[in-house]
C-alpha cells in the first residue's frame, strides 16, 4: 500500500501528474482534456481528494489551456452551445455570400436595362423569384409580396410607326 499524500506534496504530486497526462496526450498527438479519474489513479488520490485541490488543477489547466471533461449534463450543453455558435458563424458566412451574389444579379439587370437589351422573358422569372424570396425589391428596396408584379414606366405607343424619312 502506498502512504498518502497531504498537503503540499499532494499539491505538487497533482501538479506533476496532470503534466505526464499533458504530455501523453501530446505525444498521441491530441489535445490534453482533463479527466479527473485518470489523474486519481495517477497520483494516487480519491476525485473527493482533487476536489478539494481544484484551485491547484485549475491554474495548471489554464496554464496549459486544456478543457475539462465532465460527466454531468454540462459537459452536452457546452457541446451544444459550441455547435450553436459554429452554426451561426458558418450562416453569418453564407448570409453575407448570398448578399454579394444578390448585389451581383442586381448589377447584372442594371446593365441589361442600361444597354436596352429586351430580355424580360428570360429575367422576369428569376427576378420575381429573388423578390419574393427575399421579401423585397431588389432594384428600389420596396417590400415585396408573392403576386406583386413590378411597375414599369414604360408607355407602349399603339399606332402605326413611322419610318425613318416619311
Amino acid at each position: 500500500m502506498t502512504k498518502q499524500l497531504r498537503g503540499d506534496a499532494l499539491a505538487s504530486r497533482i501538479k506533476e501528474a496532470i503534466a505526464e497526462l499533458a504530455s501523453e496526450a501530446a505525444k498521441e498527438g491530441r489535445p490534453f482534456v482533463f479527466n479527473a479519474s485518470k489523474l486519481a489513479e495517477l497520483v494516487p488520490a480519491s476525485r473527493t481528494t482533487l476536489r478539494r485541490y481544484d484551485g491547484v488543477v485549475t491554474s495548471e489547466l489554464q496554464a496549459l489551456r486544456a478543457g475539462r471533461r465532465t460527466s454531468s449534463g454540462l459537459a452536452a450543453t457546452a457541446s451544444l452551445h459550441e455547435e450553436v455558435s459554429r452554426l451561426r458563424a458558418k450562416q453569418e458566412v453564407l448570409e453575407r455570400e448570398l448578399s454579394a451574389l444578390r448585389r451581383h444579379h442586381v448589377e447584372i439587370y442594371r446593365q441589361f436595362q442600361t444597354h436596352s437589351v429586351d430580355v424580360a422573358p428570360l429575367i422576369r422569372p428569376v427576378l420575381e423569384a429573388e423578390c419574393v424570396s427575399s421579401g423585397r425589391c431588389l432594384f428600389c428596396g420596396a417590400d415585396w409580396k408573392p403576386g406583386d408584379s413590378p411597375k414599369s414606366n414604360v408607355v407602349r405607343m399603339r399606332g402605326k410607326r413611322k419610318e425613318h424619312g416619311e
